[in-house]
């Protein structure tokens, strides 16, 4: 499976990978886009946002306020679906996502492999699902 997605934004395409992480303060799932400048995969969107809110395992609020495209890309590429919960922050949504755990393993083994690894060692197992 390619580790290349494709993004639309406004009227192209563009190639994107993702990047996957910890935020340190709770150690919940980050996810952001790296975008093709041409010659390499450069940062270009925090598609994850850290409320200060833990999550369960492979869940993440995405803030839709800002690139309210995300919605679809997340829907298209078949990374997650919406859980149907919200959060509301000084007048901003925050929707939370549960992310496939086995398509993201697919698309970046590195990153998933690494955000276990982080989550073990903060808290001694698995978070529970």
């Amino acid at each position: 499976m390619s580790n290349v997605l494709s993004y639309n934004e406004g009227d192209k395409l563009i190639d994107v990978k993702l990047d996957i992480n910890n935020y340190f303060n709770n150690n919940c799932l980050y996810i952001g886009l790296l975008r093709n400048n041409g010659e390499w995969f450069e940062p270009f969107i925090d598609l994850t946002v850290n409320i200060g809110e833990e999550t369960k395992d492979y869940c993440a609020f995405i803030n839709m306020n800002k690139y309210p495209e995300l919605k679809n890309f997340l829907i298209y590429n078949r990374l997650g679906e919406f859980t149907g919960e919200v959060k509301e922050i000084n007048g901003y949504k925050y929707h939370l996502f549960r992310f496939d755990e086995n398509k993201l393993r697919n698309i970046c083994p590195e990153g998933v492999d690494l955000y276990e690894r982080n989550i073990e060692i903060v808290t001694g197992k698995r978070r529970a699902r």
